[in-house]
């Protein structure tokens, strides 16, 4: 059993007994304490998804977690039917596109805050704002983001309002954050954020990382530093993978 995790939920308990125990709060302590049962995912040939736990305290209020991936450029095409065909007839790249989002909280998103302080601080997929690389009116705007997110989350990448937080007692909260096999690799960061009367009262951001282990970081590598040893590696494999099946086939 890994070390972290224990020595992370030890400490939180501790801190929360101490509450409960009556020992005297500074005037400035916390009043959101959150931890994850493991920062780090790998993925090797065989990941099929992974699910992590976060937990932590929170004073009276609404909890709402917020995972970001790594950001990255998505294009974004419209079909427009042709002579009886359907084509690609525009298309959109959007920069700065989380790869993984998801959401979870103690309760409905419109029940915690206005659709205004969400936006403000960019919780939902509604509110997420991406920086298109081509002009689009206001109207095209809106139907390609709504278009991208929609793909997102078909894909399993975007989870808004998917998760829920289950609350212990008066202050301990946990929730399980689910990753597909899909997730991308790279930096993430988790938002643990506390609301009161429909205001954000206090945040705590803790970094995730995704990576690639064993072969597939071998490749990943490769692919990404050396991309024309890998492209001269994957010919010679393609081109021996051809001669052998010929080859075999020819004996049958």
């Amino acid at each position: 059993m890994k070390r972290r995790p224990i020595i992370a939920a030890l400490c939180l308990t501790a801190g929360v007994m101490g509450v409960q125990m009556g020992e005297p709060r500074d005037a400035h302590a916390q009043s959101l304490v959150a931890a994850l049962s493991d920062p780090l995912i790998e993925i090797n040939l065989g990941f099929s998804g992974a699910n992590l736990l976060l937990f932590g305290t929170a004073d009276e209020g609404d909890v709402v977690v917020v995972v970001r991936g790594p950001l990255e450029d998505v294009v974004v095409r419209r079909k427009g039917r042709v002579g009886g065909i359907w084509i690609n007839r525009k298309f959109v790249t959007f920069r700065g596109v989380p790869g993984y989002y998801a959401v979870s909280a103690t309760t409905a998103l419109a029940a915690i805050a206005s659709p205004e302080v969400l936006a403000e601080h960019a919780i939902g997929a509604a509110h997420l704002v991406f920086e298109a690389a081509e002009d689009l009116t206001p109207g095209e705007m809106t139907a390609f983001h709504d278009a991208l997110v929609r793909n997102m989350e078909s894909e399993g990448l975007y989870r808004a309002e998917k998760g829920t937080i289950d609350v212990i007692g008066d202050t301990l909260f946990r929730t399980r954050i689910e990753f597909p096999a899909e997730a991308p690799a790279g930096a993430y960061r988790v938002d643990v954020h506390l609301f009161r009367d429909g205001e954000l009262v206090e945040s705590q951001m803790t970094p995730l990382f995704v990576a690639k282990s064993g072969i597939e970081r071998a490749v990943f590598e490769l692919a990404n530093e050396q991309p024309a040893l890998y492209g001269i590696i994957a010919i010679i494999i393609a081109v021996a993978g051809g001669w052998f099946a010929a080859t075999v086939f020819r004996r049958i």
